[in-house]
């Protein structure tokens, strides 16, 4: 595996293992409480996400709401148009 991939897959690993200790209750990025939410980091600022508000960029780095309008990003640069509870990133 070479060195970018293994990187992407380490942080992947990771993200995925925060998700995992961490379940249920209310938001602090998006306000939405869940009794099944997952909570972890927007990789660019630090702000909480949950399975319910979270985007990913192209190279899979969590992303929240404030960033993605802050570096004016579009639907061509994320993984998702909306988030899990329905509501538009645009």
């Amino acid at each position: 595996m070479d060195d970018d991939k293994k990187e992407v897959s380490e942080r992947i690993l990771s993200n995925l293992k925060k998700i995992q200790e961490s379940k249920g209750g209310r938001c602090e990025g998006c306000g939405y409480e869940s009794r099944d939410a997952d909570f972890f980091e927007c990789e660019f600022c630090g702000g909480q996400l949950c399975t319910y508000c979270d985007n990913m960029t192209d190279d899979f780095k969590f992303i929240c709401r404030e960033c993605i309008k802050s570096m004016d990003l579009t639907v061509n640069d994320l993984q998702f148009e909306v988030d899990g509870a329905g509501r538009s990133f645009f």
